[in-house]
């Protein structure tokens, strides 16, 4: 799959262009991201939910590879839309490590997910400790991106420590005689200090992160969720590197 008559210095992509759809001018994810954080109402906060393609890194994935190895990442698309949506997918690195990507494409029905496989393999004699940068894009009515960090190690990982998670309510459901037109909001913010946060996720769906972050970073995420009165629980994992997890369980009521 490799093309030896491109230049060795720039970046490997596998591309597929989409067909009879263009994305909207400014229609990006970090727009949707930044119209959450002040949505007053559920009418509101749902109609800004049903313009995401959420991209998730599976907790499947491994981010440390050997030289002379092969490795699959997982990211797991979901259409929030409350209608069909058609996806091309591309991705792309900076070291020349990729070898395949499935599906290139698919249509995907309201709320469902699906993952797209790809696959790298690390040429023998890669420097341990070196870093490959991996960029997933999602085409669709929006466009939703993901990136990883892929690092060459032959001794694996040792971290038995979870992320760290910890949240704040923006507005709570006190003082309502009925659950029916509020709504409640909390803002999550995750860390893993060890090999890093892979992805941060919530059931129901409806996490939407402030701004896009590399998988594998030690630095803060920092996500909202939003839900009606009449829905007050919610259940949110952040997932590190090396597949720990931590749950927070949250009920509005209590």
């Amino acid at each position: 799959m490799k093309d030896h008559h491109c230049n060795q210095e720039r970046k490997r992509e596998i591309v597929v262009f989409p067909e009879n759809e263009l994305l909207p001018a400014n229609a990006t994810i970090d727009d949707v991201s930044i119209e959450f954080q002040s949505a007053a109402d559920e009418r509101t906060a749902r109609q800004i939910l049903q313009t995401i393609t959420k991209i998730d890194v599976g907790p499947q994935s491994q981010l440390f590879v050997a030289p002379g190895s092969t490795l699959v990442i997982y990211f797991e698309v979901t259409n929030l839309r409350n209608e069909p949506t058609y996806h091309n997918f591309n991705v792309q690195d900076e070291k020349r490590y990729l070898e395949q990507m499935e599906p290139r494409f698919l249509w995907l029905m309201p709320n469902q997910r699906e993952s797209v496989r790809v696959t790298i393999l690390v040429p023998q004699g890669s420097e341990l400790g070196s870093k490959d940068k991996i960029t997933f894009t999602s085409q669709s009515v929006v466009q939703a991106q993901q990136s990883v960090m892929v690092t060459v190690s032959s001794t694996g990982v040792v971290d038995s420590w979870q992320p760290r998670i910890w949240y704040t309510y923006n507005t709570r459901c006190d003082w309502r005689w009925n659950c029916v037109g509020g709504t409640w909001s909390i803002e999550v913010v995750a860390r893993d200090y060890e090999t890093g946060l892979l992805s941060m996720r919530s059931t129901p769906e409806g996490l939407v992160l402030r701004s896009p972050f590399v998988a594998g970073t030690n630095e803060e995420v920092t996500a909202t969720y939003s839900a009606s009165c009449c829905e007050p629980r919610v259940t949110i994992t952040a997932y590190d590197l090396n597949r720990n997890q931590r749950t927070l369980q949250l009920n509005v009521d209590d």
